[in-house]
């Protein structure tokens, strides 16, 4: 069986784009991965952002199709202009080339190169990633900590994460740190929308719940930008959070053992403003 070979593919490819935008105006397209076959693909794994989950893709057979039957025009890097979800497979070849392709309607992104794409099968590269996330039974690796909502007398706000520390495994059995540092508390106020409330508790409503919620601490929200402002310490229930009465910002550390595969620690601020009735 012939091969995939990204590198003369990659190069071939450029010069089909190069040659329909020049004569034709890149209305037939291009197909870069026609010739990938699924023992060309040695693993493979998909990231979803959001929500920022890692999820291992076992079924090469399928995904080698999928890849196949993309189609993409002209080059276009406007994709950062862009919000939405993406969808980025990383495929290690048998050759031990790696191929990073995001399905990002209506582009296609190889590596960070952009085009755009024809709409179904990008869309089938989406709802095929989606799917193994909502099947719970693709292996998942978490490749940041989960998002958290907090809730107080029927309503909720997503919580604003800041610093931490974070770790998954990779496809090929290895592993990713991160350590990612983030503005203090008191100077994100302009990020935070407050939850108004006349309850004297609030809940932590984590994607995936932590093992321990580590500390929690609150300011006065009439000390915005001001970093060596008096902090409390705030009693913690499990995931209930006793509130003080006024307009306080929390900010709360948890930890995970082990989230979808990966784990570390997280802080999370927000803004509650809570009226004792």
């Amino acid at each position: 069986m012939k091969r995939f070979q990204l590198a003369a593919v990659l190069a071939m490819f450029a010069i089909v784009i190069c040659a329909a935008v020049i004569g034709s105006g890149y209305v037939t397209g291009a197909r870069p991965f026609k010739g990938l076959d699924s023992g060309d693909i040695a693993f493979a794994s998909v990231t979803l952002s959001p929500p920022g989950r890692t999820l291992e893709v076992s079924d090469t057979d399928e995904l080698a199709q999928l890849l196949g039957n993309a189609v993409v025009y002209r080059r276009d890097d406007s994709y950062n202009e862009y919000t939405g979800q993406g969808v980025t497979y990383t495929i290690t070849l048998t050759d031990g080339s790696v191929l990073d392709v995001t399905a990002y309607n209506p582009f296609l992104i190889i590596g960070s190169a952009g085009y755009r794409t024809k709409y179904e099968p990008c869309d089938a590269l989406s709802s095929y990633a989606n799917d193994l996330l909502n099947s719970g039974t693709a292996i998942d690796y978490m490749t940041e900590p989960p998002a958290l909502a907090v809730m107080s007398d029927n309503t909720s706000v997503g919580a604003l994460r800041g610093t931490y520390s974070w770790y998954y495994p990779n496809a090929d059995g290895t592993y990713t740190g991160i350590e990612s540092d983030s503005a203090h508390p008191l100077d994100c106020q302009e990020w935070l929308a407050p939850l108004d409330t006349f309850s004297s508790e609030a809940t932590l409503s984590f994607m995936v719940e932590p093992d321990e919620i580590v500390a929690a601490r609150r300011w006065s929200d009439t000390s915005w930008g001001e970093y060596d402002a008096e902090s409390f310490d705030v009693p913690v229930n499990g995931l209930t959070l006793e509130l003080e009465p006024g307009g306080w910002t929390y900010e709360v550390e948890a930890r995970w053992d082990d989230a979808g595969g990966g784990g570390g620690s997280a802080y999370y601020s927000f803004w509650i403003v809570y009226t004792a009735e």
